[in-house]
């Protein structure tokens, strides 16, 4: 059965895919997702190669307000399994939070995860990662 969560998980995702394409760069899904949900490969504006530079990419989609949302930006949770995964890699990740059906979206910094403003969250087992203003 294709669950309501898995289809709003697939149109954040496609609604990635179309912006990283609308700005002149590949988007490559994961066929396994291991807390990263695809990649983008650099291409030189100028010349139109690929750079062999990849960002590693996950996207959260929702259809309704984030938790912790607000006008100035808003937070989120992480496994502390995903944090661990994403600063153990050698390649720049970039978290992405969607709500496709208004086109609205952020990104963190791709530059690097331990640049992020993140604290641990009080249960202990996640860490929270705050995030810029919304962006359209």
């Amino acid at each position: 059965q294709y669950s309501p969560n898995q289809q709003i998980g697939d149109e954040g995702h496609t609604f990635v895919a179309r912006i990283v394409t609308a700005l002149g760069q590949t988007w490559h899904d994961r066929r396994v997702d291991h807390g990263i949900d695809g990649e983008i490969e650099l291409i030189d504006p100028a010349t139109h190669q690929p750079l062999n530079r990849l960002v590693l990419v996950q996207s959260k989609a929702s259809n309704s307000p984030f938790p912790g949302e607000t006008d100035s930006g808003f937070h989120f949770l992480i496994s502390n399994d995903d944090h661990e995964y994403w600063t153990n890699g050698t390649n720049p990740v970039s978290a992405t939070q969607s709500m496709a059906s208004s086109g609205r979206w952020v990104r963190t910094s791709a530059t690097s995860v331990s640049a992020w403003t993140m604290s641990p969250s009080d249960d202990g087992r996640t860490t929270r990662i705050a995030l810029t203003p919304w962006s359209r």
